[in-house]
């Protein structure tokens, strides 16, 4: 069968779309809306991956290296072997195309060299790009560190983005503009119940990783108007993140605000109700979106397929592509800088953009720190969403007080109100937001098929990775929400640290720091576990360091900075 209204006759042709998993989550969504329209088009095709689901309607192979991880016991020409064998065996030939999901998302250590063995070898492939590891995921980018060739392209190797920002990236950095694609993903709304939301309930449609900006919601809890409630949908997967969602919810418990993170069959939304997600769609009586950086953005096209009101924070690529009317979106929520503490929030800069560029395998620039300082703070305001969690929680503490909670402004064109003010009429607007109407995936995933079948073989570049890197790295795209977590404390043998001063809590000799073989490995092993390379013998180093920097003081007691001596030692920029 082919689609209605189709008049051409697509080609016997046959695909293999690879993914590292089909656990539940938006890509695997895609592949299973990609698999559906494939089935009733008659094209015959097989899914690869790593972790394969029972439940995932569509003939499945597992092929254990295509999971997350660096897989040091195969190559990548291996793995290249075993995608051909396994999608021979599956459809009777190698497959006519290759669709790739996420290829370079730093979650595969040799997936992206297996993709450009199959490119160089003539593969007709489809790359799409749902999230760049470039784009706020340094952790992932250890993976994909110095492979050349990341990001091949020639005729009949296309990339396809959900975006044009992220597409734009990658053509200044160098893909050709007819070798990229939009591809927009599927949307597929519940029915829910057509009755109107009886209580105010801000229901966001998310799992609570960090980029979802938790923290904005919990803000939007302590200046709700008496009787609204926020709920979000689900926990994250990752047990980093899910530090960082459980910290948010209880900070929530313990200030008493009305907000549930992952209600989802945990919490009914009102009395007598399921605890589905249908349910908690069904009665919200608005969708709100807080996230500070999205690919496609399924919450602001949700809320109008389903006819509610979205409000929250302004993404400008998402209300280019969905063409929304209606909604109440703004562009910052603009804090005192003295609310947070200028140094306590550069200190914080420092520490987290030195993990970020540690990731990156970047030496951070000097000048870097002032440049998005200057970036972070703008006529003694700085963006409630641009703050870590710690220093987003201390702004929330000051609103128990009646006279500060007028104080932070939510900006929207230009214009700044009073949150509190703006989120009471918020509230009180129940008029639905309305979108453009929503391409249809079917058609637009097969004519992209259909379009890169007929190009000729052509020669295979690469995009450079340090451009599109480089893109991402500019001062004005830093956010603390799109860097590195910070490091979960390491499991050790001890339950305390004690610092001791001269002497006053333990009888310690004169002289400070001596090398101590003994306490090397330990040592070794606690700056290795942190990301550092240190030297042989780290209390040598130390105590050298120690005695160079009292040779060069001209103090008759020279004290020395014992950050500095490790910056010395480690090589770390200042």
């Amino acid at each position: 069968m082919y689609p209605a209204g189709e008049s051409f006759l697509f080609p016997p042709v046959t695909v293999a779309i690879v993914h590292y998993h089909l656990q539940p989550g938006g890509v695997t969504q895609v592949i299973r809306a990609a698999s559906r329209a494939l089935g009733e088009t008659g094209i015959r095709h097989v899914v690869l991956t790593g972790a394969a689901c029972p439940s995932f309607p569509a003939p499945a192979r597992e092929i254990p290296a295509l999971g997350y991880g660096a897989h040091p016991e195969v190559s990548a020409e291996v793995l290249a072997a075993d995608l051909v064998k396994s999608a021979t065996e599956s459809l009777g030939d190698p497959p006519d195309l290759w669709h790739f999901h996420n290829h370079s998302l730093g979650k595969n250590a040799i997936l992206p060299r297996a993709v450009a063995i199959l490119a160089d070898s003539g593969a007709r492939i489809l790359l799409q790009i749902h999230d760049l590891a470039e784009n706020g995921r340094p952790e992932n980018f250890p993976l994909i560190a110095g492979i050349p060739h990341l990001y091949p392209h020639s005729p009949s190797v296309r990339l396809a983005f959900l975006n044009r920002r992220d597409m734009e990236i990658l053509i200044c950095a160098g893909l050709p503009r007819e070798h990229a694609i939009i591809l927009p993903n599927p949307v597929s709304v519940p029915e829910i119940a057509a009755t109107p939301p009886s209580h105010t309930i801000l229901f966001a449609p998310i799992r609570g990783i960090r980029r979802k900006n938790l923290g904005e919601l919990v803000l939007f809890a302590a200046l709700a108007p008496a009787g609204a409630a926020i709920a979000t949908s689900r926990p994250p997967r990752d047990p980093a993140a899910l530090a960082i969602h459980e910290t948010w919810q209880a900070f929530a418990t313990r200030h008493r605000l009305p907000i549930a993170l992952g209600a989802t069959d945990r919490f009914s939304p009102v009395p007598g109700a399921a605890a589905t997600f249908e349910a908690w769609l069904a009665h919200a009586s608005h969708i709100v979106t807080t996230s500070v950086s999205e690919g496609y953005g399924l919450p602001f096209v949700e809320a109008a397929a389903l006819r509610k009101p979205l409000i929250g924070r302004r993404l400008g690529h998402l209300t280019e592509i969905h063409g929304l009317s209606g909604a109440r979106l703004y562009d910052r929520i603009n804090i005192p800088v003295d609310w947070v503490d200028r140094p306590l929030l550069q200190a914080a800069l420092v520490t987290t953009l030195e993990r970020n560029y540690r990731l990156l395998h970047r030496r951070l620039p000097q000048t870097t720190v002032a440049e998005i300082m200057d970036f972070l703070v703008r006529d003694g305001l700085v963006d409630f969403a641009n703050l870590p969690e710690p220093l987003q929680q201390g702004v929330i503490e000051r609103l128990v007080h009646p006279a500060e909670r007028a104080v932070p402004q939510v900006v929207t064109a230009g214009k700044s109100e009073p949150l509190v003010d703006w989120l009471a009429a918020a509230l009180a607007d129940r008029a639905p937001t309305t979108a453009a109407p929503m391409p249809d995936f079917a058609k637009s995933l097969l004519a992209a098929y259909r379009d890169l079948l007929a190009q000729p073989a052509g020669p295979v570049r690469h995009v450079p990775p340090a451009a599109v890197l480089d893109a991402h790295l500019a001062p004005g795209s830093f956010h603390f929400l799109l860097s590195a977590p910070p490091p979960a404390a390491p499991r050790a043998p001890f339950r305390a640290v004690v610092f001791d001063i001269y002497g006053t809590l333990l009888d310690c000799p004169p002289g400070g720091v001596r090398a101590d073989p003994a306490v090397d490995p330990a040592l070794r092993e606690i700056l290795e576990n942190l990301g550092h390379s240190p030297p042989d013998s780290p209390s040598a180093a130390l105590h050298a360091a120690v005695l160079r920097h009292h040779a060069a003081s001209t103090e008759a007691f020279p004290e020395v900075d014992l950050r500095q001596l490790w910056r010395e030692i480690l090589g770390l920029p200042d």
